[in-house]
């Protein structure tokens, strides 16, 4: 296995083991966003160790180009995103299935009795015009589930995750390539 592997598994299985930390302490939807900042921290990371031990390895700036680096930081995003998105979809599905309902209580999304469905009808008069408050509920609970389903959820962060990656990847050569070697 190359270094490019290990360090995404590393850090991956890192983050792994601190979500189920905090989840068997109770903590999973209050520290929600401290975890999904760890997560990008450790996808730096990621990026930035395989282009530091590639150097390490004897790869020399001016002789590798810039998409050559700028690939192996997007394969070691891209192994530590799929290992992420795919502990996603198991977390969800199966460790935590009610982690999304959860966290939408907690933000006072999922509260049927507070809304007020004639100043939401007021906004939208077209769009609701035919809908009493029981079928605008029973859609929008629809909505809710669709969004809580641990299928799209995980899409959606692979996505934004392979994004990121990307810009990260981008961001972390140039700043090897500009600023670290000129230090040396």
């Amino acid at each position: 296995m190359d270094s490019t592997r290990k360090i995404a598994l590393i850090f991956g299985l890192s983050w792994i083991i601190i979500k189920l930390v905090i989840f068997n302490l109770g903590y999973a939807v209050e520290l929600f966003t401290v975890t999904a900042m760890v997560n990008l921290l450790f996808l730096l990371l990621v990026i930035f160790f395989t282009l530091h031990f590639r150097r390490q390895k004897g790869f020399n700036i001016e002789k590798v180009e810039f998409l050559s680096d700028l690939k192996e930081a997007m394969k070691a995003g891209s192994i530590y995103t799929i290992i992420f998105a795919g502990f996603i979809l198991v977390y969800f599905s199966a460790i935590d299935p009610n982690f999304a309902v959860n966290r939408m209580e907690m933000q006072g999304i999922i509260a049927p009795e507070n809304i007020d469905f004639d100043a939401i009808k007021a906004q939208n008069p077209i769009k609701l015009k035919d809908l009493s408050k029981e079928d605008f509920l029973l859609r929008e609970a629809e909505t809710r589930a669709l969004f809580a389903s641990p299928l799209l959820v995980s899409t959606i962060f692979l996505a934004g995750m392979m994004l990121i990656s990307l810009f990260y990847s981008f961001l972390t050569v140039i700043f090897y390539r500009k600023v670290l070697s000129k230090l040396r």
